[in-house]
Parts: structure tokens; sequence; C-alpha cells
């Protein structure tokens, strides 16, 4: 998934007006199931096409808006799908796609195009929905799959194990079997959203993923889906919404994941209200409230319209709703701009109350008692975030911050192969000559005279021709994160691959010009004591991997080396204990963090292989890791893989201590790729007391970090 997910950036950014573009598209609220649904698929059709194209799932929001679906973000990121790698609607020009006549999409989790991207209407190919049809003749022509089940992903799961299951594998399996869970309430009978397909498909996907907890992972993402902490008000409004109009008339219905009592109250919550009315020119704002407790569902709603006439108009409409009834009940509030309800019949949801307000428009417009529901306008869902309702937290660059947020500053180190080193090139392009099987290297235009040479102070300088494949730079499927950096790039320029002058001959006057060799490109070598030679020979370290010479850079893994340490020994035969502190590894944040990480990685399997002389433990200390220093998925793997066989049958046990969901996602992940003997010696550990109970911690080096997550970790128990 993740080189997929690179690798259609990539296309698209390099794709030309031959090119086929095929987008996988979800609904613009962007929730969890629409998002899982356009990446899932996307890659499924990448993997069974016969054609060329270029499939790409998009998720149908800003990228400025992209934080405010904390699920969606959460999943992701746990599931080592890094949301830097998808793209997002602001981030693609459809239009020109549109009007260049090489586009197909795909619509997931929803059947109808938005007010603004209606335009696309006659790009769609095919859709998979679990929504009810909005347009049932403007799809007749379409391939679909539209079923009344609990989740779309449930369908596109589906899709997968009936037709290619070969496709499947532990990651997809989580994001698909995750995705239904939270979408149908933990198949929970009392939501009133699960149907039998989606207990099916659940069971199914169960079978990729043996040691998960059902329970465990619903509650994770409906606690990521409810905290609300971090986001202002304004987030809050806009993390799910959708719209209505009609010809003169325009509301929103905003779906939250708390009770509304909890914010209905604030002042600064109704102000918003009254800044997201003004911002989108909205009549009216219905508010849906949900919290799930122990199984018990909860709802409410609200209704606010600064006009005290068109607010009670609204508020008797949805109480007089008949077969089903809202069952509502009025909650007090200070404000005289809304009023709140309890929801007693907490089985209806948006998709009821939508189709209800789409017909209170209709009726406030034309007067009339009876409308064809047919008639219905569009859904604009979630429309553009308007930054002036924005709080005072919302950067410029288009992120959200919470206040006293420091952003981190990644080091300006200079490595070679660094991403600040490779800039320096981005100044000069490529550009055939003559002669066969050479290019030539030259400045953009407005950096250089025109002219055919380059003048200097003492005289004329050639263009210098270099060799094709010098530059060019290849790129393993597996591998465009990582790995990039480990050839060892000094060796590039060869004996056979000399720079060479276009000319035959150097130029005598340039080298007799005595003005020249005064010149700054001529500045002497510095002369260095032996004692800074021997300083600049151990910044680097030679080793040995799979039978080629490698190069440690050890300047820039020098903050991170007590990421592995030795721990002593223990039972009998004497064990080595083998510490891996994951705290101390570096910020994905860093420019030149897959640069650090080549090294890091070689660093460790190296040490390693100098550690361990017999048999040995492995602790990995995965507490008080943040986040941002979690090691992705594909680092671990090639970790793995590269692993000596005699490290590997050495190992007698991989402790992983304070696990948490993403630890444990990342070891069901890696099953298809690693023996069932090494499974075996995999084993999840909660306390440092544990620990204790399994090996002797009087010689291991314990961050005091760690030691403030363990006891935290007690402290709540």
């Amino acid at each position: 998934m993740e080189s997929f997910l690179q690798e259609s950036k990539l296309n698209l950014k390099n794709a030309n007006e031959s090119s086929t573009i095929q987008i996988v598209l979800g609904n613009e609220s962007c929730d969890l199931d629409s998002a899982i649904s356009a990446i899932v698929m996307a890659y499924y059709i990448h993997k069974v096409q016969k054609s060329s194209d270029i499939v790409v799932p998009v998720l149908n929001v800003k990228r400025c808006e992209l934080p405010t679906k904390t699920e969606v973000v959460f999943f992701l990121e746990e599931t080592s799908v890094h949301t830097s790698d998808v793209i997002c609607i602001d981030e693609i020009d459809l239009k020109a796609l549109h009007e260049n006549g090489k586009l197909g999409i795909v619509l997931v989790d929803h059947n109808a195009l938005s007010v603004e991207q209606s335009y696309l209407e006659s790009r769609v190919l095919e859709i998979v929905d679990h929504h009810s049809i909005d347009n049932p003749e403007g799809i007749k022509k379409l391939k679909t799959k539209i079923e009344p089940v609990g989740s779309c992903s449930t369908l596109i799961a589906e899709e997968i194990l009936t037709n290619h299951p070969s496709i499947m594998d532990p990651q997809i399996a989580m994001l698909l079997y995750g995705t239904i869970l939270l979408d149908t309430v933990g198949l929970q009978e009392s939501a009133k959203r699960v149907t039998e397909k989606d207990k099916e498909i659940v069971t199914k996907l169960e079978t990729f993923l043996e040691g998960i907890s059902r329970d465990e992972l619903f509650e994770t993402l409906q606690q990521v889906k409810f905290d609300v902490s971090t986001l202002s008000p304004a987030q809050l409004l806009y993390k799910d919404t959708k719209y209505l109009k009609d010809d003169s008339t325009s509301l929103a219905i905003v779906s939250l994941p708390t009770l509304l009592q909890d914010v209905m109250q604030e002042e600064q919550f109704i102000s918003a209200l009254g800044d997201m009315s003004c911002a989108k020119d909205l009549k009216s704002i219905i508010l849906m409230g949900v919290k799930v407790t122990d199984g018990n569902v909860k709802r409410q709603i609200a209704v606010y319209d600064e006009t005290p006439a068109s607010l009670k108009k609204i508020a008797s409409y949805l109480k007089s709703q008949e077969n089903p009834s809202l069952d509502l009940q009025q909650i007090p509030l200070a404000t005289n701009s809304a009023v709140l309800f309890d929801q007693g019949n907490f089985a209806l949801t948006r998709k009821f109350v939508m189709p209800a307000m789409q017909k209170y428009l209709k009726c406030s417009s034309s007067d009339k008692s009876e409308i064809n529901h047919a008639d219905s306008n569009r859904i604009e869902d979630n429309k553009t975030l308007d930054s002036n309702s924005l709080e005072s937290n919302h950067t410029g660059d288009g992120d959200f911050v919470d206040e006293g947020f420091v952003n981190y500053q990644p080091e300006s180190l200079d490595f070679p192969d660094s991403p600040q080193h490779t800039k320096l090139l981005e100044n000069y392009k490529v550009k055939n000559v003559t002669s066969p099987g050479f290019v030539s290297v030259i400045p953009e235009p407005d950096e250089i005279d025109s002219s055919e040479n380059v003048q200097t102070t003492g005289g004329t300088l050639k263009r210098i021709a270099v060799q094709l494949n010098v530059l060019e730079k290849t790129v393993e499927e597996d591998d465009q994160r990582s790995l990039s950096s480990l050839s060892n790039r000094s060796d590039a320029f060869s004996q056979s691959e000399d720079i060479i002058l276009d000319d035959a001959t150097f130029d005598d006057d340039l080298l007799d010009n005595s003005d020249y060799l005064d010149s700054p490109l001529s500045d002497p070598i510095p002369e260095m004591s032996a004692a800074e030679e021997f300083e600049k020979e151990r910044s680097w370290r030679s080793c040995t991997l799979n039978g080629e010479e490698k190069k440690i850079d050890m300047k820039v893994i020098e903050p991170y080396r007590k990421v592995l340490s030795h721990g002593g020994y223990h039972g009998s035969p004497h064990n080595a204990i083998i510490i891996f502190s994951a705290c101390y590894l570096p910020d994905r944040s860093r420019n030149d963090y897959d640069y650090v990480m080549d090294n890091l990685f070689m660093y460790v399997i190296t040490t390693l292989d100098e550690l361990v002389a017999e048999d040995y433990v492995l602790v990995y200390l995965h507490g008080a890791t943040e986040r941002s220093n979690m090691p992705s998925f594909g680092w671990l793997k090639r970790c793995y893989q590269m692993i000596d066989r005699r490290l590997r049958k050495n190992l007698k046990g991989l402790y992983l201590v304070h696990p948490t969901f993403w630890l444990k996602t990342i070891v069901i992940m890696t099953r298809p790729f690693i023996s069932s003997k090494f499974t075996r010696k995999l084993r999840f550990v909660y306390s440092l007391k544990e620990l204790s109970s399994l090996i002797p911690l009087d010689h291991v080096c314990i961050p005091d970090k760690v030691k403030d997550y363990d006891e935290d970790l007690f402290d709540d128990e």
C-alpha cells in the first residue's frame, strides 16, 4: 500500500497529456468510511486493471481540513499509511484533467456529485455505495454496486474477497475491518446499523487478523473519533458537515461526535455558529450529536437560526415528523438563537434528517404542502472551509495547530544524498546534445548568460558533458521511501565515466591565465592535521550487507545511537540481552529523515551482529515513543529481511514492551513475510514489572521517559 500511494502520487505529478487518470473519490464529509473506501478501492483497481491507467485515490477534503478528521488521520497512521502520501482534493486539478478528456471517476460512499463537482458527471464510470440512490435515471448506464449495508467498506471487501482474494493482506484487511466496525457501532444490533452482510464480511476479514480484539479496535477508533478536545469550535463545526440548497435558501447539517448539551452552553461555540452562518450564507444550521457509552446510543439534535420565526418553524417541523418520529424532547438553553432536543428515536441518523430538510426547503420556497421527493436538490457535502471562520490557531500554511505548539525545525545539516543536498541540483536541467549517450548539465537561463560559453574572471570555461547513466537513479517499487542512499554514491564516477570536455583539447589560454588560478574557483585544499584526518575518517564506518560493502554516516546518526544497547546476560547458557529503545528514534519531520533512517538501519544491523555471539533476547521498549518517532512498517520489514540467518536462529525471544494498538497492528501486518518460528518468539509485555520477571534488569539501561510512562500506567490502574 505504501509503495502504491507513493507511486500514484509520483505518476500523477509526471503525467502528460496522453496519460489517462482514473481517480477514486469519496464523499465530501471525508469520514473514515469515505477515506478508506477511496484508498482501498483505488489499490484494488490498480492491481486488477488490464490497462496502464494511473489510478489515484483522492480524499474529498482540502489538506488544511484533514486534521479535523481525527479518526481518519489516526487510523491511517496506525496502519502505516502516511497522510502525506495521500492526495487531497485541493492537490489535484480535476478541471484541467476533465478538459483534457483523459479523466475517469469512480465514486465510493456516495452516488451523486456535489453541486460544485457536478461538471464532472460525464466522467463518472463506476459507483460503489451503501446510501439511497439520489438519481436512479442518471446512473443506469454506469457500473454500480449499491446495497443498503452498514458500511461502503463492506461492499469493497466483498468485491476483493469474492473476485481477487489474493489481493487481500493483513493491512488491507485491517483498514476495511476497523472501518466496518466503526460504521456499524461495533456490529451492535441496538444501534440498528448492521446487516447480515456486514457481519459475514467482518468474520472473513478476521481470518487475516489473527489475535486482533474486535472490541479493543472498535473502542479505540470510537474514542479517537469522539475525542474533539483538540479541536476549536470552528474546526468542530467543519469536521463532518453537509449542505442543502434550493434556489434561494441554504442550510447546513453538522454531525458532532459528542452530546450537544456539552457544547451548546458555551458562548464561544454559539459565536462560531454565527461565524459559520455568515461565512457560508446559511439560513439555518442543524446540529446532530451522538455519544455511545457501553453500547448505549444517545442522540441530540439542535437548530440554530438567528431569525426567531424561522427557528420556531424549523423546530416545529422536526417535531412533527411521523412514521418514523424523531421523538424530540426539548432541553432548555440560555441562548435565543438555538433550540436543543433529546432525540428519543436514536436509530434515525442524518440519512433521515437530510431528506426531511430537503422537503422543508422545497415547501418553504414554493408554499406547497406536498413535494415530489425525486425533485430534491443535490446534497452539497462539506464545502471549502472559509479561512475567515477559523480560529487564531490556523496557521498561514493551512495547518491547524494548538496554541503554544512549536513546529519542529529539521536540522539543516547537509549530508550526501539528503534532501538538502539534492536541492542543489534543482536549479539545473538536463539537455540532450549531439553526442549520443551524453547530456549537458547547464544552469537555468535566468542564472547564466545565454552565450555559448560561460565567462569567468580569467578566461572561458567550456560546457561539461557527462555520461547519461551517471545521472540516472533507479527506484525500486518497494523502496521509494527509503534505502535510496544505501549505494555508495562516492563510487558513482568510475574511471570509465570521467567528466570530459566538449573539445578534445584544453584551452591553453585558460590554464596559463594567472588571474584564473588566483580566482575563487581555485582555492587551495586546506591542510589537515593527522588528528583531524583521523577524526574525519572516524565519521564513516564500513560494513558489509548481503555481500555488498556499505558506508555508515556515523555523524548523522550520532544523536540516535542510544537506540541500541547491551543489557547484560541471563539464563543458562548465558543469553545476551539487547535493548532497542524506540523513543530515541528520529522525528519523521526531519527533511533528511529517510537518509538518517537508512544509516541508522545499517548501524542497527551491524551493531547487533557485533553484540551477539551466541543466543540472545531482544527487548523492544515501545512506551513513551511519540507517534512522529515511530518507525515505518517498511523500515521494520527491511530490518527483519536484512538480519542474517544466524541472528534469526539465535534469537530466543522478542519482548515487545508497552504495546499499543499501532504495535499490535504492525505485528499482524508482518505475519505474511515472517516465519512461524519467528512469530512464536514474539511476546507482548505490558509493564516493566512483568519484564523483570522474564529477564534481570540490573544492567538494562531503561530511558527515564519509559520509566515515567510505566509509572503513569500503573497509577492509572
